[in-house]
């Protein structure tokens, strides 16, 4: 599944589980050069977590 994934050939089926989908991006994740929260926006992070943000749903 992971090979097929980085391959570009991979097809979300009915087969599929939320739990393989979990472990995919997971991997995913680890994979990435560098991290997608660092020390260096702590503080953005800390200030964004008390925030009441509004989520637009325009698709």
């Amino acid at each position: 599944m992971e090979e097929k994934f980085y391959q570009g050939t991979f097809v979300w089926g009915p087969d599929l589980t939320p739990n393989d989908v979990a472990a995919l991006m997971q991997q995913f994740l680890r994979d990435l050069p560098v991290p997608l929260l660092t020390d260096e926006y702590i503080d953005a992070f800390a200030q964004v977590e008390g925030e009441n943000l509004v989520v637009c749903n325009h698709f």
